[in-house]
């Protein structure tokens, strides 16, 4: 490929993988609404215990698959970049998003935590605010690809020694299966 390929593959593969980050934002927080629908109206309507069970089995998967907390803040905070929210502010929009606090005796000191751990893991960056208060960002750091000085030589070398590898384990796959059957060599 020439340098110009490889820039409109590499378009191609940012833009394809920004739409599919879109369609999963939306999924989420269409299974998020769903999953507290479901829950509420099962709740108020007599189940058999099959149904029961279902409903239960469908909430498993559902909680199973869903962003935690950390994740949630991640994507929210990646999302915004580079601006840069106070936990309140990160509190309400996943809120807006239908996020499940459910298991949180407090949302928002949930959030100060594990806005905390981040900032520790150095996966945020903060800053104070006119106000005093924490605003946090995300710290994003690309990692750079391995350098790789392989000449087109060297690739098709690589290709040829693969491709007599692939023989020999052919050859020797084709021997053990000749012994098993019990069939000899001629």
């Amino acid at each position: 490929m020439t340098p110009n390929e490889y820039s409109k593959a590499l378009q191609k593969a940012v833009a394809d993988l920004e739409d599919r980050v879109q369609k999963r934002d939306i999924l989420n927080a269409e299974i998020a609404g769903l999953r507290e629908t479901v829950r509420v109206l099962s709740s108020r309507v007599p189940l058999s215990s099959a149904e029961h069970e279902a409903v239960s089995r469908l909430l498993d998967m559902v909680d199973y698959a869903t962003p935690n907390l950390r994740d949630s803040i991640k994507a929210l905070l990646t999302r915004v970049y580079p601006k840069k929210m106070a936990a309140v502010e990160i509190r309400d929009a996943l809120e807006a998003i239908q996020f499940n606090f459910d298991e949180f005796s407090n949302s928002l000191s949930a959030c100060h935590a594990t806005l905390k751990r981040m900032l520790n893991d150095d996966e945020l960056e903060s800053e104070q605010t006119k106000d005093g208060k924490t605003a946090y960002g995300r710290s994003l750091k690309m990692t750079p690809p391995p350098k790789y000085t392989t000449t087109l030589a060297d690739l098709m070398g690589d290709m040829k020694r693969i491709g007599e590898m692939q023989k020999l384990a052919e050859h020797a796959s084709t021997e053990a299966l000749n012994r098993i059957l019990g069939i000899k060599p001629k």
